[in-house]
């Protein structure tokens, strides 16, 4: 145990640099005024030695599986054995946390950036990729909702409530099912969550109210 011990200051060290190396950058960024979406180089260099550690530690934990000869593992084995796994977990939801996080930052600054800029956000390939694909799905999408719609500022701004929504002509509702972000019939996008409770246009809830994913609260009356 005594060299699971002393491994415990090196094992899973790229991984937690990884996550250090997001937060150093958006703590500088903020020190500068810069915008806080901005996004830090992609570490290839680091995330490959992620992977090798996470390869690596997956051995160590197999080997020690493989000298147990199919049996159970002895009680002398098992806290090493767990020790592995751990680091194994961890390494993965660093890799994942670090990739998760960028990802989220490009999607931001697609919705902000113009769109000159945005082939410059990163440099990584694979981003790029995910970039260019993210941005024609926004756009297929605002194409399929709102034909007639102005597809530069809909996603991007919170668009007012339509004059024929006023309080003479909303409802309070509460979600049944969840369905995450939707348009509606008057181009407001709300979010669906299961158990929250909504003051919409009437027009925009009727068929909401159809099909059970929103119910009237109690004192509202609604005709279909």
């Amino acid at each position: 145990m005594a060299s699971v011990a002393n491994s415990n200051r090196t094992e899973g060290a790229a991984a937690r640099e990884l996550i250090l190396e997001l937060k150093r950058h958006s703590n500088n960024t903020l020190k500068a005024g810069q915008q806080a979406t901005s996004i830090p180089p992609y570490n290839l260099k680091l995330v490959r030695q992620c992977l090798d550690d996470f390869h690596s530690t997956y051995q160590k934990l197999d080997d020690a599986f493989r000298a147990s000869e199919g049996e159970k593992p002895s009680l002398e084995s098992r806290p090493s054995m767990k020790y592995w796994q751990s680091i194994l977990e961890r390494q993965k939801r660093c890799l994942l946390a670090y990739h998760h996080h960028r990802m989220m930052m490009l999607k931001q600054r697609v919705v902000e950036g113009d769109e000159q800029d945005l082939m410059s956000l990163t440099t990584n390939e694979y981003e790029q990729d995910f970039v260019t694909q993210y941005q024609s799905l926004r756009q297929r999408y605002l194409a399929a909702v709102l034909p007639d719609a102005s597809h530069d500022h809909v996603l991007n701004k919170d668009l007012p409530p339509p004059a024929s929504s006023s309080q003479g002509n909303a409802l309070q509702v509460r979600c049944c099912k969840t369905l995450g972000q939707v348009v509606l019939e008057s181009g407001r996008a709300v979010t669906l969550i299961r158990g929250s409770v909504l003051y919409l246009p009437r027009q925009d809830v009727l068929e909401f109210l159809k099909d059970g994913t929103l119910e009237c609260i109690e004192g509202e009356e609604v005709d279909f």
